[in-house]
């Protein structure tokens, strides 16, 4: 019962405070003094501060493993308030990762947006690399080009977020599809190299990707992202 009084009086003043923001922003606004009686705002008070108490949910437990567990199944119940006897700083990341996924759409893969990405400081004379637009593998391939220390172009095709095998196998990652992306965002006006690095696994469009992008050579790269830095220490890539 304390525990809930505490809540509800916190609620109180923030609800009240609130109010007197709206009003002042209400009387800025018309030019005018906007009243609240005392009826109207116990009324509204109180109202607010029973819905949201049906809404919160206060958690309790014996360690922190359990109030962890109960703690989640509350956000994934879509409680509105979690009420917790403690902050560790551990387990509020761990809940607050979990509540930035909830709506995420399984069926729709997280991607970055399609576009060349500058890796380091290249100049126009730096190596371009390619890739999908598969969030995990973009991450992966930008960090190890830049644990390389080469400074890289890095071409992120539009593949509808799927990874590299997953998007070739789907025909998203091909000769003719990644030529056309090359020439939509004009890559040739924006470097001088003309070697194109192109994953490993993928290896069988190289012949393709050249007919298709005249003036170019291609360079198989390697399968793992985590090849890179010995892979540019291997290749003459300008």
């Amino acid at each position: 019962m304390a525990e809930r009084f505490q809540f509800l009086e916190l609620l109180t003043m923030t609800i009240e405070s609130t109010i007197q923001e709206m009003a002042k922003a209400a009387r800025e606004a018309a030019g005018r003094l906007v009243r609240i009686s005392a009826d109207q705002k116990n009324a509204a008070l109180l109202s607010i501060a029973a819905g949201l108490e049906k809404e919160a949910a206060f958690i309790k437990a014996e360690n922190e493993l359990d109030l962890l567990a109960k703690a989640s199944i509350g956000l994934c119940k879509y409680s509105s308030i979690l009420v917790l006897p403690q902050f560790e700083k551990a387990m509020l990341y761990t809940l607050f990762a979990l509540r930035q996924n909830i709506f995420t759409d399984p069926q729709k893969p997280i991607q970055v947006e399609p576009k060349i990405y500058s890796i380091g400081d290249p100049t126009a004379e730096s190596p371009v690399f390619l890739t999908t637009n598969f969030s995990l593998t973009y991450f992966l391939v930008s960090g190890e080009i830049e644990n390389s220390g080469t400074s890289a172009h890095l071409v992120v095709c539009d593949c509808e977020g799927q990874s590299v095998l997953t998007a070739w196998a789907a025909g998203k990652f091909v000769g003719e599809t990644i030529a056309k992306f090359i020439k939509e965002i004009n890559l040739e006006g924006q470097v001088k190299s003309r070697k194109l690095i192109i994953p490993g696994f993928v290896s069988q469009i190289s012949g393709d990707l050249e007919e298709k992008l005249p003036g170019w050579e291609v360079l198989v790269g390697c399968q793992e992202a985590s090849d890179i830095p010995a892979f540019v220490k291997s290749v003459s890539l300008t």
